[in-house]
């Protein structure tokens, strides 16, 4: 559907009218994203995300590579968000998932940068405590399905006896219910070591250009957590673009994980990658 400009706040129309506009059709945010050549408007529904995203990118002002906030209004419960567009393409783009290598480095680049920008004084707090407790919130509200933890994709990904929601011998763990997870990350919560995160790490975020990383986008969950809130879901995101989405083996597919974790001078750590992406499956 075209933009339909004359629907927009005075400011936002001025900005973008008479411009040649793509919309963006990647993502499940429940946003609509319209690209122009140098700036992207991102329109969804008012509330603590939408507005969180926003004041993050004032905070950041352009580090990490994040876009530059260029005006920004609230009408008709919606907020209109007109950033700068962030060089490069995604790193699931195809021109780009033929070189696997590249790909896995741009995304190192980015898990450093980000990690490099102090946490001290940081006002967005993404630790275990506030995460645990918006999910036991909408577990209580009936938000949160059995179908919505996917355990045969955890299971690829981890490469490793995954627990289960089904009753079987395969698991390490018997969960019987989406509760008793809740319960399980509830008990095993790990030590953090605070950084700056993204939040959401995963290839339609995160930009190249050149064989490098360029920058990223959509940055509402970002904060203070522990670094493996990134790295989990980064290796969940390769996963599913090089083996699901473009056949890579499994075997191929380690060797790009060894290449990440090398990049970022890390041994990797099984058990918090797994609680990771369990809690991101309930988030």
């Amino acid at each position: 559907m075209p933009l339909q400009t004359s629907l927009l706040p005075a400011r936002i129309r001025a900005a973008v009218e008479g411009r040649d506009s793509a919309p963006v059709t990647i993502g499940r945010s429940g946003s609509r994203v319209w690209v122009f050549d140098d700036r992207v408007l991102k329109i969804e529904r008012t509330g603590p995300a939408a507005d969180r995203e926003y004041e993050l990118l004032l905070w950041l002002d352009g580090r990490a590579g994040a876009p530059r906030v260029l005006d920004f209004e609230r009408a008709d419960g919606k907020n209109y968000l007109l950033e700068t567009r962030v060089p490069g393409v995604m790193t699931c783009d195809k021109e780009v998932l033929d070189d696997p290598a590249a790909v896995t480095h741009a995304l190192a680049q980015g898990l450093i940068t980000l990690r490099d920008i102090p946490a001290e004084g940081c006002p967005f707090d993404s630790r275990l405590a506030l995460q645990l407790a918006h999910t036991r919130d909408r577990f209580k509200r009936g938000l949160i399905r059995q179908s919505d933890l996917s355990d045969e994709f955890l299971g690829r990904i981890l490469n490793m006896p995954t627990p289960r929601l089904r009753r079987d011998a395969r698991g390490t763990e018997d969960f019987p219910s989406v509760g008793s997870v809740l319960n399980w990350l509830e008990r095993g919560r790990p030590a953090e070591t605070p950084v700056f995160v993204h939040g959401d790490y995963c290839l339609p975020n995160v930009f190249m250009k050149s064989g490098r990383f360029s920058g990223m986008i959509d940055l509402g969950r970002a904060g203070i957590a522990d670094v493996y809130m990134d790295i989990a879901l980064c290796v969940r995101s390769m996963w599913y673009n090089f083996c699901f989405l473009h056949g890579m083996t499994r075997a191929e597919f380690q060797k790009y994980r060894a290449q990440l974790f090398e990049e970022l001078e890390m041994q990797p750590d099984e058990k918090k990658m797994r609680y990771y992406i369990y809690l991101d499956e309930l988030s």
